[in-house]
């Protein structure tokens, strides 16, 4: 044992000047690596309905003093890039279901945290591009002022 490493153990600089230390199995296992862009993806959708809602609740006030059409495009903008962010989640997520397709929800970490965390991101995703199109639908029904 005199003279070995261990090599179940490598530092990593988390900033700061701090040091942490990880077993390599994390470090060099890609679905660990994945978790936290499989969080960012699980949000996306939730994100991008959220910035909808308090960006058309600031441009509603404009397109109802002004009228006509030319006013109204930011809120078609802000409505098309919701859709699109939330379809943005639900494409983002789909290569990491697939890439955990012998996984189930109910296997041990990381295989079954990153299958559980890939199905999730398409159900938030998926549900929040019913969302998305249920907050654009009254954009083309009804006058901003309505």
């Amino acid at each position: 044992l005199r003279g070995r490493r261990r090599a179940f153990h490598k530092p990593t600089d988390v900033g700061s000047g701090f040091s942490r230390t990880f077993p390599a199995t994390v470090l060099s296992n890609p679905l660990r690596a994945a978790s936290d862009i499989l969080l960012s993806w699980n949000v996306l959708g939730p994100f991008a309905w959220l910035t909808y809602v308090v960006i058309a609740y600031a441009l509603v006030p404009l397109a109802c003093r002004h009228p006509g059409a030319a006013s109204r495009i930011g809120l078609y903008g802000v409505g098309a890039a919701t859709l699109v962010m939330a379809l943005g989640a639900v494409v983002l997520a789909w290569p990491a279901w697939r890439t955990t397709d012998r996984a189930t929800a109910d296997d041990a970490p990381p295989a079954g945290l990153m299958r559980f965390m890939a199905m999730t991101g398409l159900g938030s995703g998926a549900l929040f591009v019913v969302v998305a199109i249920a907050g654009i639908l009254p954009l083309f029904l009804l006058a901003p002022c309505e």
